[in-house]
């Protein structure tokens, strides 16, 4: 993170680390039916005190190398949204609370992908 966002060694803060063991599916060199098998992935989450232009340094660096679009979410609820979504048998609409220790966020997505959050401290 430090060489992506310019900054020195001592002004990143990792606060906790996360890593998922899953899988994911794979399309089968030389398949004649587009077959997929199931291949072993981990995911890896960082929190880390950042500012969103340091989110962003890095969303557009891992966009360029994995070739693919990363957004910077801000809260926690609307990626929970999105992640929810991808899980078999969730659709919108769809409502996620998150509530944590100091906050509690909220999301909604509506049949037509509009979200709608709210995030409480205290």
């Amino acid at each position: 993170m430090a060489s992506l966002t310019s900054h020195g060694m001592n002004a990143v803060h990792i606060q906790d680390l996360l890593a998922v063991d899953t899988f994911i599916p794979r399309a089968v060199q030389g398949g004649i039916a587009g077959e997929c098998s199931m291949e072993n992935a981990v995911g890896i989450a960082a929190m880390v005190k950042s500012d969103r232009l340091q989110m962003q340094a890095i969303a557009s660096e891992l966009s360029a190398r994995l070739n693919t679009p990363v957004e910077v979410g801000g809260v926690e609820a609307n990626m929970a949204v999105a992640g929810a979504l991808t899980t078999h048998g969730c659709a919108v609409p769809l409502a996620i609370l998150d509530l944590g220790a100091g906050s509690t966020d909220a999301a909604i997505i509506n049949n037509d992908g509009a979200v709608r959050r709210c995030r409480r401290a205290g």
